[in-house]
């Protein structure tokens, strides 16, 4: 696992490897097979010579599977991955950020990438903006994108105006289920979260109970894999709720990295429905201006704070 400012290493897996390639492109405006290869001899010497003949050959089968990873991602993205990847492999080529800027959806990618390496603790406010709240902004802006043309979606967490209580009021009248808010008295005043970042819903003209809900949480970094369980929108509905929903949530989670494919299927299970990056990306074509503009200006001030060396 690597956080910036720190690299990976031979240890680090293909997705881990594939984002750090894809730094290297938009930093350098490309970067090939080599430069990754020998930044990993220079970090890491000798770490597989126990028990085995090259060290190059482990390098080797590493960037094969890097490359897979990569080719993947691209095809993933539906058409919003921001890089070029030449016809033998060897060289990936960021397409430049007047091409990228102007493409919601390889913004989206930038962004994301970005939000997966950086501390998001530390380092999670560039140019005055908090990059965690985009990806709740970007949530909900897939979230609608995902159910389709006659969906709503709103922000729940922490970009969303007002505090607890009225941010459930606020859902209960616009969801048209679950009542208003409600004070468990067991619950101090800041535990009152509930991990809902987002929400998504099917209206129907009738405007009467019983649609599709789905209830999201969202994270950036990578320390996100103990919390895919956290978001539980029936115990959200008891506890903070005096109605019920006549249909139960739906659970989803959203992630800024790209998650290893040799995971997803305990993920999907845990998690529920599972937006990764380029889950994200597929479905978000279109951001409204003002979030465009937040995208933009925190990607920038977060690209020029990192170096790769």
């Amino acid at each position: 696992m690597f956080t910036l400012p720190n690299l990976p290493s031979q240890s680090s897996t293909p997705s881990e490897l594939a984002d750090f390639f894809e730094l290297l492109s938009i930093k350098q405006g490309q970067a090939s097979k080599s430069d990754v290869a020998n930044h990993l001899g220079i970090v890491s010497d000798n770490l597989y010579n126990i028990g085995c003949d090259d060290d190059d050959d482990q390098i080797a089968d590493l960037l094969d599977e890097v490359l897979i990873e990569i080719q993947r991602r691209r095809d993933a993205c539906n058409g919003g991955y921001p890089f070029d990847l030449n016809h033998t492999g060897t060289l990936l080529k960021y397409q430049g950020a007047r091409q990228a800027y102007s493409n919601h959806q390889k913004l989206s990618y930038i962004y994301l990438l970005l939000s997966t390496r950086l501390n998001m603790n530390s380092s999670r406010t560039h140019n005055e903006i908090d990059g965690t709240v985009i990806l709740e902004e970007l949530a909900s802006l897939a979230l609608r994108s995902y159910l389709g043309s006659r969906s709503l979606s709103i922000n729940f967490g922490t970009s969303a105006p007002g505090g607890f209580a009225h941010k459930v009021n606020d859902l209960c009248r616009k969801i048209g289920e679950g009542g208003h808010h409600k004070t468990p008295p067991t619950t101090t005043r800041h535990t009152q979260d509930g991990k809902l970042d987002t929400v998504g819903w099917i209206p129907f003209t009738d405007k009467l109970a019983g649609k599709l809900v789905i209830f999201g949480q969202c994270k950036t970094g990578t320390n996100w894999k103990d919390s895919v369980t956290q978001l539980q929108p029936l115990q959200f509905i008891k506890k903070f709720m005096t109605g019920t929903y006549h249909l139960d949530p739906v659970r989803a989670f959203f992630v800024s990295e790209s998650i290893d494919r040799s995971k997803w299927h305990d993920f999907t299970i845990d998690a529920g429905l599972l937006f990764d990056r380029c889950r994200i990306v597929d479905f978000c074509p279109n951001l409204p201006d003002k979030s465009k503009e937040k995208v933009i200006q925190w990607t920038k001030s977060a690209l020029q704070s990192i170096t790769l060396q």
